[in-house]
């Protein structure tokens, strides 16, 4: 069970970033801007974990 957790909770980082490698495609600061904010939302800034935090 842990091991399809961790399995799972990869693929979504993996589709997480692939929303910072299409920034790539609009300009270099785009992707590096979107690498920094898509985890920081994602991971720190998420609805479940205020609630976990609660």
């Amino acid at each position: 069970m842990g091991m399809a957790a961790q399995s799972f909770a990869d693929g979504l980082r993996a589709h997480d970033m692939s929303f910072a490698v299409i920034g790539w495609f609009v300009s270099p600061a785009a992707f590096a801007l979107a690498v920094l904010w898509v985890p920081y939302r994602r991971e720190s800034r998420s609805d479940v974990l205020a609630i976990l935090r609660a």
